[in-house]
């Protein structure tokens, strides 16, 4: 399955207790198909993931794909430390009917190029399309080219959004693999550009504030408008400034939050809350926010 488009990294919505908030859950998720996004990827770095247990995961991934129910394409964030997780993580997004998984490198013990050969051809087992997700900061590694351009010529990846935030390096990655190959940038602020390279859409944070306007500069960009496309890429650009106002991702939270009038909640511990400065701060920009 071939991927483009507009896709969010949601927010997980949290109730004080730390629960999920199903009720805000999928109003957000009735917003963003509303708002004409091509995808929604659940559990990935914005869903703060790794504050979560493997059963509450396949909890939340089952509740998105219920409720979207064929709506919009899925793609869960699978990834985990070692092999055997992400595997039965990755299976249960197939077993649910997820178009696809998005998978980071295994973290913590780092494996060489031939364990992470062999951790996507393990994943490939599962049979659902894999996106492979370079986000060093997180990772402290990157998805090296020549392993991705080989897992990409075999077909064991579909796909990689790139987190990195050097324009060279998505460039890169879709250099070095075949047409067919899926590459998404991940940092709003390079989205117009990535897509002038060759890029066919992104997974990107503000399409959750802006959803109609990131979508529209997708389609701006598709059709090779790229100035148009570029005013609104200075206002993804601007967002950006406030998606990272204290420790990611209260800031983006709290933006979604003040767009869509939906409470996302703070992140669970150890994660901490913005500050009540730091939440006016991020209302005042929202307000006023003109975007035609």
């Amino acid at each position: 399955m071939s991927f483009e488009g507009v896709f969010a990294p949601l927010v997980t919505p949290l109730l004080p207790n730390y629960e999920v908030n199903w009720e805000a859950f999928r109003a957000l998720l009735d917003k963003l198909i509303e708002g004409g996004l091509h995808g929604v990827v659940p559990m990935g770095t914005a869903g703060e993931f790794p504050m979560f247990t493997t059963d509450e995961r396949m909890k939340i991934a089952e509740g998105v794909a219920d409720h979207i129910n064929g709506r919009t394409k899925l793609i869960v964030g699978t990834a985990a430390p070692s092999t055997n997780e992400t595997l039965m993580l990755t299976k249960h997004a197939k077993d649910i009917g997820a178009d696809g998984v998005m998978v980071t490198n295994p973290w913590y013990l780092k494996p060489s190029e031939e364990g992470l050969l062999w951790h996507y051809r393990e994943l490939a087992k599962a049979d659902i399309p894999i996106l492979a997700y370079n986000i060093p900061s997180a990772t402290g590694s990157t998805m090296p080219v020549h392993i991705v351009s080989k897992l990409a010529e075999e077909g064991t990846l579909a796909g990689i959004k790139d987190s990195s935030g050097v324009l060279n390096q998505v460039i890169i990655y879709i250099r070095e693999t075949p047409r067919d190959f899926v590459v998404f940038p991940g940092i709003d602020t390079i989205f117009l550009a990535s897509m002038m390279h060759g890029a066919v859409g992104g997974v990107l944070g503000t399409s959750m504030v802006i959803p109609k306007k990131v979508v529209e500069l997708y389609v701006l960009a598709r059709a090779g408008k790229y100035e148009i496309a570029n005013e609104i890429q200075v206002a993804l650009s601007a967002i950006i400034g406030y998606v990272f106002i204290g420790v990611f991702p209260a800031g983006l939270k709290q933006l979604v939050t003040e767009a869509l009038g939906i409470d996302m909640g703070d992140p669970r511990p150890p994660l901490s809350p913005l500050s009540e400065e730091q939440r006016q701060k991020i209302s005042e920009f929202i307000k006023n926010l003109q975007l035609e």
